[in-house]
């Protein structure tokens, strides 16, 4: 594939400006001046954990847990998370201190930020192996959608210890909540057992929970109901039903490419990733050229925050010289922004797609056109 064009056009909307930049020059205190600098608090605490995965994700996970000690209880929890979550067998020591930091995050919250932890926790716990007690920290979620969501991460967590019979009982007992969107999160667990089931040659078993799942979807869908789709597509496509997994897809991304707002960058790339495991390459190829080309067509403010995704989806399908290409075209962009908080979010989530991606190898120097 040849995603040069995007880049260029990237290149070209910019005005001259020198970016010199690198994942090693990005310091904890730029990232807690850009944060400070920050009015909403919504905002702020996203960039605090945007930047804080960064830190993670290059091993720093001290400067993370730094970014986030004066953030409220929710974005400190998720953080402290996310640190646990990247750490190495050989640092896993350390996981019960940090359980203790989140314990006490948590008690400070109420309502929906905590049963976001909970969420959260439990995804962690399933991580580590601690099924029982992700299992039960899930099923104690009063949330609806939270407690799917836990559900879904533990019914993942089974299937990879190999523990099928359990991972299709509770996937099975998930809740259909049409009016919480549950059925999507019970559609996506029923899903990733059917793979497992039709690994282990018990066909039949596969092929009935994902009829069971497909029976879930809604026949007039929403666009919020394309990753329940996809992740059914994926699944009909490894049980050898070709035909009947890119009818799936193929409404999948009618309903991304329905998307009026900028999130359809995100919607369009999940749909081409998901083209990719379905081993339809030309069709994926398709998608991300109309991704670029709508990417390209949205206001500077928008394009900065969506090219992150873009250069994800390009790197994720191999093409690694323009995801390199676009996350430097995005800084020079960022840096002929006329609102200051703006251009510094885009660096740090820019930085953070990089270090995704690239890990410590430095940002080139781009001058734009």
């Amino acid at each position: 594939m040849k995603f040069s064009t995007l880049a260029a056009l990237m290149l070209s909307v910019a005005a001259s400006a020198l970016v010199a930049s690198g994942g090693a020059a990005f310091t904890s205190k730029e990232a807690r001046k850009v944060i400070s600098e920050t009015a909403s608090p919504a905002e702020r605490s996203d960039l605090i954990t945007t930047a804080a995965a960064g830190f993670t994700r290059v091993g720093e996970g001290e400067v993370a847990i730094l970014i986030a000690a004066e953030s409220p209880p929710l974005t400190q929890a998720q953080v402290l998370l996310n640190v646990i979550d990247a750490l190495p067998v050989s640092r896993r020591t350390e996981v019960d201190a940090l359980m203790l930091k989140v314990d006490v995050a948590h008690a400070l919250t109420t309502d929906w930020h905590h049963t976001r932890i909970s969420r959260a926790l439990a995804f962690t716990q399933a991580r580590l192996g601690r099924l029982e007690l992700a299992q039960k920290i899930a099923q104690g979620i009063a949330d609806a959608e939270d407690r799917a969501f836990a559900q879904l991460s533990v019914v993942r967590a089974l299937v990879a210890a190999g523990e099928l019979n359990r991972a299709e009982q509770l996937a099975l007992s998930m809740e259909e909540n049409r009016r919480y969107g549950t059925y999507r999160q019970k559609a996506e667990a029923l899903s990733a057992v059917a793979i497992a089931h039709h690994h282990q040659g018990a066909c039949d078993g596969a092929s009935q929970l994902i009829q069971t799942a497909a029976q879930l979807l809604p026949k007039k869908p929403g666009w919020s109901d394309g990753e329940a789709m996809r992740t059914v597509a994926i699944a009909t496509h490894a049980l050898g039903e070709i035909d009947a997994a890119q009818v799936w897809l193929g409404q999948a991304e009618t309903l991304a490419d329905s998307i009026k707002g900028p999130w359809r960058v995100s919607e369009l790339t999940a749909v081409a990733g998901a083209w990719v495991a379905c081993n339809q390459t030309a069709r994926s190829e398709i998608v991300l050229k109309n991704v670029g080309v709508f990417l390209a067509s949205l206001p500077a403010d928008e394009r900065v925050r969506e090219a992150p995704t873009l250069a994800r989806a390009y790197h994720a399908v191999g093409e690694q010289a323009a995801a390199r290409a676009l996350l430097t075209a995005n800084l020079s962009l960022a840096a002929t922004l006329p609102q200051p908080e703006v251009s510094r979010a885009a660096r740090i989530r820019t930085w953070v797609a990089w270090t995704e991606l690239f890990g410590a190898e430095p940002i080139p120097t781009a001058v734009a056109n």
